[in-house]
């Protein structure tokens, strides 16, 4: 019975949680803000996208995609929330990374906004190999 419990420790500790693959650096923009502004964020940075946040929490996300729906329809300097998703689907920052990947999948998401317990923007995760090459560049350690 002890070996049980040993078993669900290890498999605990072997499970890999958001916090683990999540870039803490996270570009941010208010729901006012131009779509320009996100336009060079999104391409000066290498970004999957940007999140609007409001007091900390994540009201929307702005991608490459919703970019170039704007400049198609000349929308450059209209504010972001013509543009973003709103309610972004997120990741608590302490749940299974696997189980994050597999929603994003499912959804056709790039990258998925990482929260603390009390839905705060902590982080990000990205999808594929954008995830690989900046995660050793500017993921936090835990």
């Amino acid at each position: 019975m002890n070996q049980g419990v040993d078993w669900e420790m290890f498999a605990m500790r072997r499970t890999r949680r958001v916090r683990d693959e999540a870039i803490w650096d996270v570009p941010t923009v208010g729901r006012n803000a131009a779509v320009s502004e996100v336009a060079g964020i999104i391409e000066g940075r290498g970004r999957c996208a940007v999140v609007v946040d409001e007091g900390k929490r994540p009201i929307g996300i702005v991608s490459k995609d919703d970019v170039e729906y704007a400049r198609r329809r000349g929308l450059e300097g209209a504010p972001v929330w013509t543009v973003m998703s709103e309610d972004p689907l997120t990741a608590r920052e302490d749940g299974s990374a696997a189980d994050a990947r597999r929603i994003m999948e499912e959804a056709g998401m790039g990258c998925m906004p990482v929260v603390d317990s009390r839905g705060r923007l902590v982080g990000v995760l990205m999808a594929g190999r954008a995830a690989a090459r900046m995660s050793a560049a500017v993921r936090v350690p835990a």
